[in-house]
């Protein structure tokens, strides 16, 4: 009985294995190849990432480097149990021979690396391939601009003003070696400048222009020996 309940115990240990080896060398969750590409017989994805908008930098035919923003994908195939994998060689010539097919050029090729590019109407893609392993690993770039989510509203200086006096700016950053009295324009639009008083809380540095014909004044606090946030206060009177 004891032999009988062996028996089974290993059926089933070996058959969890087998189901847990063939889950493990399935294409991992929502990946799926790059429509330029099919995969190389007895491979299966085992990396992949995409996003929206990423960059990538990629050599040309001089072997300089491009940077190409756009939508990105990597794919990294790895060989199956008992497959019996191509060489590196192999690998690069299989995919530089389909993208040159379609229309495509190698920008460059050695035993590491593969760019490669692709234009079809208003379309341009990138790829990088490498095949350490013999795995092979692909960053493809659909070339395009970002999509712009983010607005500035340039009203908020002109409502500041309107409805106090005046409008602060933060964010400027001025150099102590830099900081220079600006020159003196002729006619209306004079400048007059002056050394200000150490601004509050600590030594430093304020500089004060007036005789803007859109604003009566504006000032740079640098404080401490080092570049520093300054704030410019922007005023009707």
């Amino acid at each position: 009985m004891q032999k009988v309940f062996r028996v089974v115990l290993s059926v089933l240990f070996i058959s969890f294995l087998t189901a847990a080896l063939s889950f493990a060398q399935s294409d991992i969750a929502g990946s799926k190849d790059h429509p330029l590409f099919s995969r190389l017989p007895g491979f299966y994805i085992a990396v992949y990432e995409t996003s929206d908008f990423n960059s990538h930098t990629f050599w040309n035919e001089k072997r300089d480097p491009v940077k190409v923003d756009g939508r990105y994908y990597q794919i990294q195939y790895e060989p199956k149990e008992g497959t019996n994998p191509p060489s590196t060689l192999q690998i690069h010539r299989n995919y530089e021979n389909a993208i040159k097919q379609i229309g495509g050029t190698v920008l460059y090729g050695d035993d590491e690396y593969s760019y490669m590019k692709l234009v079809k109407g208003d379309k341009e893609i990138w790829v990088e391939l490498t095949a350490y392993g013999p795995k092979p690993n692909l960053v493809i770039i659909e070339k395009q601009a970002m999509k712009q989510d983010v607005l500035a509203n340039a009203d908020a200086f002109a409502k500041d003003i309107r409805s106090s006096g005046h409008a602060a700016v933060y964010g400027i950053y001025l150099p102590e070696g830099r900081r220079r009295r600006p020159a003196r324009p002729r006619g209306r639009e004079r400048h007059r400048c002056r050394q200000g008083q150490e601004p509050p809380g600590g030594a430093g540095q304020a500089m004060t222009l007036r005789g803007f014909s859109w604003l009566s004044s504006f000032s740079i606090a640098v404080p401490g020996s080092r570049a520093g946030l300054g704030k410019m206060n922007l005023s009707d009177g």
